[in-house]
């Protein structure tokens, strides 16, 4: 659970794009940047092929 929020600094979003491009994305260069604001995720692993049961899951909380 969270939130998101569309980030309005340009200097900012710059250095994201730059960043990226350093590690070879390519970019239309008309992306909004958002920030995040996760309290908990949960994320499921699957050790074979797809739909493979059950997963090992993991849950980050915030905190």
């Amino acid at each position: 659970m969270g939130r998101a929020r569309m980030v309005d600094d340009e200097g900012l979003r710059l250095r994201v794009l730059a960043d990226l491009k350093s590690k070879g994305m390519t970019s239309t260069e008309d992306e909004l940047l958002f920030e995040f604001q996760i309290d908990r995720a949960m994320h499921a692993a699957y050790n074979g092929p797809h739909g493979t049961w059950p997963p090992n899951y993991a849950v980050w909380t915030k905190g």
